[in-house]
């Protein structure tokens, strides 16, 4: 009935996964969990590896790094069941009916997302300061806000799709790192008629990124993001797009080298402090999406 998919790097899973499982017999049906690690450090093999004891779950270690598009289709591939949960190794449910959730709606969508939320506690720690105000200023949204635009509002941290569409319509592996990846999957899907529904289902996200590794993350999105434009694969609404083909219009991305430029330094401390501005954050994609652009 269920196939249940969890990447794995770097993270540990045993909690959440115990969880899972346990859902998953409270619910009386047939599942699978695979747990695919893609080439994490030794130390978190040795913890997750543990976890295969339990009963219909199975764990894979990769001989290299697959990424996060090509990880996913090998495990689409390998599921036994037409039923897929994908769900990101550092979540946690908000409560005991998480998977009941996905049942009731199993037969009704071919396509379910259920959302993303955060810990509405700010972390002690100001090097994860970034990411979580950044996740629950941007990302944590209502079912009813993210179906007004369903597209744009998919992420793959946790969702409920037939292998079938996996199959016919796999990740793109040619984006390499983080970024983006979602969104042209969720455009895939878009192109082919298949409809995403949201429900009020969400993952709580606990791994949290200092803020060097996501600000440095988000400069490699900017450059997933302009292959994708450049292959004319980019919804023109988006955003950061829209701002970058009107400023280009108006022949001014200069101006945004030269703003960066100006505030680079403020905009370091900024983002690496208690109080980061988000208007920074933005500046900083466009300046790295405007370099990519011109490479």
């Amino acid at each position: 009935m269920l196939s249940v998919l969890v990447p794995i790097y770097n993270f540990d899973v045993t909690p959440f996964i115990k969880d899972i499982h346990k859902q998953c017999l409270l619910a009386k049906i047939n599942f699978e969990i695979l747990l695919y690690d893609d080439f994490s450090d030794q130390a978190y093999k040795t913890i997750n590896s543990t976890i295969s004891e339990l009963n219909k779950v199975t764990y894979l270690e990769l001989p290299e790094n697959y990424g996060r598009s090509k990880i996913r289709n090998r495990l689409a591939v390998d599921a036994k069941f037409n039923k897929l949960l994908f769900v990101d190794c550092d979540s946690n449910t908000e409560d005991e009916f998480y998977i009941f959730n996905y049942i009731n709606q199993l037969t009704r969508h071919k396509v379910i997302y259920g959302g993303r939320s955060y810990s509405s506690t700010p972390p002690s720690d100001n090097n994860l300061f970034l990411r979580w105000f950044y996740g629950i200023t941007r990302e944590v949204k209502s079912a009813s806000i993210r179906q007004t635009e369903p597209y744009r509002n998919f992420m793959t941290n946790n969702f409920v799709i037939d292998k079938s569409i996996v199959l016919n319509t796999p990740f793109d592996e040619s984006l390499n790192g983080y970024g983006y990846e979602d969104l042209l999957f969720a455009q895939e899907l878009k192109s082919n008629g298949i409809e995403i529904h949201h429900i009020e289902n969400s993952l709580i996200h606990i791994g949290l990124e200092s803020a060097e590794e996501f600000i440095n993350k988000t400069a490699n999105g900017m450059k997933n993001l302009a292959k994708m434009i450049r292959a004319k694969q980019v919804d023109k609404r988006i955003k950061i797009y829209r701002v970058y083909n009107k400023l280009a219009y108006l022949h001014l991305l200069w101006l945004v080298k030269i703003a960066y430029v100006i505030f680079r330094s403020t905009i370091n401390k900024n983002l690496r402090g208690r109080r980061p501005n988000l208007k920074y954050f933005d500046l900083y994609k466009l300046y790295h999406l405007v370099i990519e652009m011109k490479s």
